[in-house]
């Protein structure tokens, strides 16, 4: 299974890009020429402008942790991403918010589900 998930969110065509161990999302950071992100904990969202193109990109370390404990993580870096996004559109709405982490939950998830199986 693939090391990582991207995902548009059509109404403002911006890319979520996920990836669940440290190494990959600075490997793929340092790609884009993002050499000063860090990873403090075991989640982090980062976001990245080129040109008139906004991205997120999310960083889970699963290693150590239970199912439970990484779904929870996702959710929490979700978060963080569309507080991002909002910002950068300025966006207000908590409906929208809701359904924004409801459909990019459900778009990741069957994707981390298949990371994490044995």
């Amino acid at each position: 299974m693939s090391k990582k998930k991207k995902v548009n969110i059509q109404l403002v065509d911006v890319d979520v890009v996920m990836f669940l161990s440290r190494d990959d999302y600075y490997k793929y950071l340092h790609k884009k020429g993002v050499y000063d992100a860090e990873m403090y904990s075991d989640g982090v969202c980062t976001s990245l402008v080129k040109g008139t193109k906004f991205k997120l990109v999310i960083g889970i370390e699963v290693g150590k942790h239970k199912p439970l404990e990484i779904k929870g993580l996702i959710v929490h870096e979700l978060s963080h991403a569309i507080t991002m996004l909002f910002k950068e559109y300025g966006f207000n709405d908590d409906e929208l918010r809701s359904y924004l982490l409801q459909f990019l939950y459900m778009e990741f998830i069957g994707w981390v589900d298949g990371v994490l199986a044995p």
